[in-house]
Order: structure tokens, then sequence, then C-alpha cells
């Protein structure tokens, strides 16, 4: 009989509060690798605050965390994260390649070598900036900033990436051929991306998790009404269409 293989990601009974409210509730979710899931939900329903517990960044209340059968904390350098904003002194003098460089010292860094400036010099070129990679980080336009921290995660070679809105700064050509990207990320790493919009990546994700809360998850593309209710609250449509299904907005007077 093979031996089960690790899961990637693995959360049990994971609750958090903070500041007196209830964030998120008994959380179970594996992941075995190799999956490309839409986090979706509404403001304020915990997601930026999962990422953050996967990361090791928050502990739970209860429950645990395990990434590759490790705790966050054993497992950093093994994880990938693009936050949704970055905050930093524009005026520090490093380069755009310079910042792409970074993914590359994990643990036991004994210093760059020339394949790792290849490795960044092809991440960049993945989201199309190789042009920009001896400009100063701060001079940057949101939506190239948003590219570099991407190119940043990618040469990390992590087996598990999280990204946070990583399309909120760019333009729709822009965020299309990112979802290509990640589409084929996704088949060598897991890729977690939340959004807002499933519209944009439902012909490249495997599968769908809603948060509010708690989470519901059964390892398909496909929104059942009743995900979507339990997320979003009665009276919120789902469009059918020929690659899985798209949330439209909430109707007046519904909703969490």
């Amino acid at each position: 009989m093979s031996e089960a293989r690790t899961p990637v990601l693995q959360l049990e009974g994971v609750s958090l509060s903070l500041r007196g409210r209830l964030v998120l509730e008994d959380i179970d979710w594996t992941l075995h690798g190799g999956e490309f899931i839409g986090l979706i939900g509404p403001n304020g329903a915990g997601k930026t605050i999962l990422l953050k517990i996967i990361l090791g960044l928050l502990d739970p209340d209860v429950g645990t965390v395990r990434v590759e059968g490790r705790s966050p904390r054993e497992a950093r350098g093994r994880i990938a994260y693009v936050p949704q904003y970055a905050v930093f002194d524009r005026e520090f003098p490093v380069q755009v390649l310079d910042v792409v460089l970074m993914g590359r010292l994990g643990p036991g860094f004994r210093g760059l070598r020339s394949a790792d400036h290849d490795r960044a010099f092809a991440a960049l070129r993945s989201v199309d900036l190789t042009h920009l990679a001896r400009r100063q980080i701060g001079r940057l336009s949101g939506g190239e900033l948003q590219r570099v921290l991407i190119a940043r995660a990618l040469v990390q070679d992590a087996p598990l990436i999280l990204l946070d809105e990583p399309d909120a700064s760019l333009d729709t050509r822009i965020g299309g051929a990112l979802y290509d990207l990640l589409g084929r990320v996704a088949e060598r790493s897991t890729v977690i991306v939340v959004t807002h919009d499933v519209g944009v990546i439902d012909r490249h994700v495997t599968s769908v998790a809603c948060l509010n809360r708690r989470l519901h998850y059964h390892g398909t593309a496909e929104l059942t009404q009743e995900m979507i209710e339990a997320t979003y609250g009665k009276g919120v449509d789902v469009l059918e269409h020929p690659h899985s299904h798209r949330l439209l907005a909430d109707h007046p007077g519904h909703g969490p």
C-alpha cells in the first residue's frame, strides 16, 4: 500500500476571536498540492486573518495549523505571500531586482549566485517588468509594485503561495495575464488567492472556498446556492456560465 501524502496545508478546528468578536470559527481545511483556490467572502469575513494564521503571523485561540506537516513558523521559507497592501519606506534605496531577489533568501541562505539572478529576471519577465529591474522600488506605480511583489513570491519556489487580492491595483489586461500565470504556477504549487470577483479567475481555479467566519469548501470550482447564502446571506444570485459560477451583487436589504 502506498504511503499517504502529507498535506500541503491542514487546518483542524481553527477558531480565533479578536477584540471580543469571533472572526474564525471551527475551520477544517486540507489541501494536498497542485491546487488553485479562489477564496471569497464579504468584507470583514476573516479572509486576510486566515492567511495570517497560515503564515504564522497570528495564532488561533484553538485548533492546529500544519504546512507540510510542520507549524507555520517551522515552515517559513516554504510559504510565499503577496499582501494586499505593501507598507514600506518609499525612499529606501533598493531596486526592483533586489526586492525580487529577496525571494531567494530562504533558510540556510549562503549568498546569491548567478542562478538566483537568472531566476529573478525570469520572474520579472513573467510579470512583464524586466525593463524596470534597476528602478528604485519607491518610484513604481501601485500596479507595478504589486507585480514586483508577485515576482518575489514566484521566485521563492514555495509549495504554498498566498495572494491577498493581487489584482486590486492591476488593469484588466495585466490582471488576466496574472491569472494565466498563476494557473501555470498551480501545476507545481498550491495557490490560494483572496478575491472579490470569481468571474475574473473562473477559467483557472480548480476550487473555490467561501469564508464568512466559517469556511465552506467542497474541493470543486462549483458554487452552490447553499454555499453562497451561507457566506453572503439571502438574496445573492448565482449566474451559471460554461466555466463555473459568478457572484452577482447583493440585492438591497440583504447580506450579512
